[in-house]
Order: structure tokens, then sequence, then C-alpha cells
């Protein structure tokens, strides 16, 4: 028999300490002009991150500037999730308002995105709110939708395996100063 009255609190053993940043690092970005629902930290590289929101832009940010160094159209609606891939430096997913997924490879030769994954509800359809790479399966997206479905995706070689010179390109992207 298990009498749950018989433990002891967990926190009455616990003690609870505050960490105390001596020299916290405090950067300051020039604002999006609407609300942010994601940011996530490239992989790859130290100073790259990726933001997205209701303005229907991924913006490409390093830590050394204030304003963004790209700044992409996933959707005309809201972006809601953004992530790099784990094995291309130059491939992120953004979640978006209509229900697809944009994957972007800044590496290509143009700002549009280089696939496009639709859930079966195309443009107007139910929103993907939330998405993953999978680290250990690198070809597999999970992607979740407003509607509490979710969806996993097999993505090409093209998106997973990385090519010649892409962290040194990235590495480029990460030194241009925004205009």
């Amino acid at each position: 028999m298990c009498r749950v009255a018989s433990i002891p609190p967990i926190m009455s053993t616990l003690q609870v300490s505050r960490l105390v940043l001596k020299a916290p690092a405090v950067f300051s970005f020039r604002p999006r002009h609407s609300p942010v629902h994601a940011v996530h930290c490239s992989p790859f590289h130290r100073n790259l991150f990726l933001s997205v929101g209701t303005d229907g832009l991924a913006h490409l940010h390093s830590l050394l500037q204030a304003g963004p160094l790209l700044s992409l159209r996933a959707s005309d609606s809201y972006v809601f999730d953004v992530r790099w891939s784990p094995t291309r430096p130059l491939v992120f997913a953004a979640a978006t308002g209509q229900g697809v997924v944009q994957i972007f490879d800044l590496g290509g030769r143009s700002a549009r995105p280089a696939a496009t994954l639709d859930h079966g509800s195309g443009s107007g359809g139910t929103a993907a709110t939330c998405l993953a790479f999978n680290a250990t399966h690198t070809g597999l997206l999970a992607v979740g939708n407003v509607d509490g479905t979710l969806a996993v995706w097999h993505l090409s070689s093209d998106l997973t395996e990385q090519g010649p010179r892409e962290t040194a390109r990235l590495e480029q992207l990460a030194h241009e100063v925004a205009e």
C-alpha cells in the first residue's frame, strides 16, 4: 500500500539559492513593428539568431548590431515559430498563420522559400503554431497546428545535407552590416 502522507514535502528538502549575475550582458535591438512570437539562436554561429512575429517577417539578427541583417517575407499572416536546421547552417523553417511551413535556404539565390510544407489546408487554413527539427533523425520536422493536429514531415536531402562552404557563407552573413 502506498501512503502519500508519509512522504515529506519536496520543498522542505531543497535549498533555494539566488544566482546573481555580476556582469549581465545587455543588448538593445531596434524594435519590430509588431509583437515577437519566437526567437531561435543559431546552433552554428554564436552571434546569430532569428525572430518572427505578427508582421509575417523572419528577421536574421546579429548580437553585434541593432537592426536585422536580413528580413524575409514568410507569410502574409502571422508567423508563430521559427527554428534553425540542426544540420544545415543556412536553413531554417517558419510556422505560419496560414497553416504552412516555409523553409528558407539562405545559401540560395532567392529570398523566396526553398520549400513550402502544406498540412492539407492551403492558404487561409489552420495556423501552424510550432515546429521542431529532430536532432537525432535529422530528416524529420514536426509541426503542430492550432486545431490540435500534428504532422511529421520527411525532408529531402537538399534540406538536410550540408553543402560545401555553408559555414563560411554563414560567417560572411554574420559580418555583413545592415543598411
